[in-house]
């Protein structure tokens, strides 16, 4: 699923600091690599967007537009539990990583 991310992010026609990441690192290493390199990036965002409770602006893509609440948050309001009834709520299921670290 990471990957079909990548793939998007990477067959999109604008001009992102994620495109410019991946084709970076198209034409040092090929494609696969970077398609993997781009879905570990978007990963790591997500993460620290989670964690950090922020809302993500790629510069380039989005010096004039408007950024859009999706369902009636924006996520620097949204409480950690919001976030997982919302990760759940589009059928993705959360698991602490304390109960899977432990057996």
């Amino acid at each position: 699923m990471l990957v079909e991310a990548a793939h998007a992010i990477a067959g999109s026609k604008s001009n992102s600091k994620l495109r410019k990441f991946f084709m970076m690192v198209k034409a040092r290493r090929g494609t696969k690599i970077a398609l993997v390199a781009l879905a570990r990036k978007v990963v790591c965002i997500l993460y620290h967007l989670l964690i950090k409770g922020e809302t993500y602006q790629d510069e380039e893509s989005c010096k004039s537009k408007r950024i859009r609440k999706v369902g009636g948050f924006s996520s620097a309001s949204m409480s950690l539990d919001e976030m997982i009834q919302t990760i759940c709520r589009a059928g993705y299921e959360v698991r602490c990583l304390s109960n899977l670290e432990g057996g």
